[in-house]
């Protein structure tokens, strides 16, 4: 055994220590790294605030992409990234890789969009699913959802939240993003 004597606040404590066998361990530090800067809207609350911005960055793609765009209490916008990058008709998403992002930068709100390369702006199920999960993991981490839009080289974009709103409304359903 190893002893060890400390004085703390002018008290002396005695340590005793099993002898093991110690090896050296990495520290780690998360941060995130700024890449480059671009033009981009004070503050985003709705879709409108964000279409244009987010159909200059993926929606003239070849291949589907998937971005975040994280907002403060006051919906001003911090950060924006590519959380995925696809092939030409589908992007894997990882919902945590959102999230630690979202929460590293503080977010209390995200909206995530994604682009289709041909003119349809109908979301597949898996768009709906994926945008379900999302919401319902923000609400446990505290960050809401604002929407999931779907957008394309066209003058239009989708929103999910929408799209869902109104199926249930024709369905009858009660589903919750």
């Amino acid at each position: 055994m190893l002893s060890a004597r400390t004085m703390c606040n002018g008290s002396f404590y005695l340590y005793i220590m099993e002898s093991k066998k110690m090896s050296k361990v990495a520290v780690t530090r998360v941060c995130l790294k700024d890449d480059y800067y671009l033009n981009a809207p004070d503050s985003v609350s709705n879709c409108e605030d964000a279409y244009l911005f987010i159909r200059n960055q993926i929606g003239f793609g070849t291949v589907e992409r998937v971005m975040i765009l994280c907002m403060d209490y006051d919906y001003h916008l911090i950060k924006c990234a590519i959380v995925s990058i696809g092939n030409d008709d589908k992007a894997v998403l990882d919902i945590g890789e959102i999230f630690k992002i979202a929460l590293l930068l503080d977010a209390h709100h995200i909206l995530i969009a994604h682009n289709h390369l041909g003119s349809s702006l109908i979301p597949t199920e898996s768009d709906i699913q994926i945008t379900q999960k999302i919401g319902y993991v923000g609400k446990v981490l505290g960050i809401s959802l604002i929407d999931s839009i779907i957008v394309n080289a066209g003058e239009n974009y989708q929103s999910i939240r929408k799209f869902i709103m109104e199926r249930e409304k024709k369905n009858g359903m009660d589903e919750h993003l």
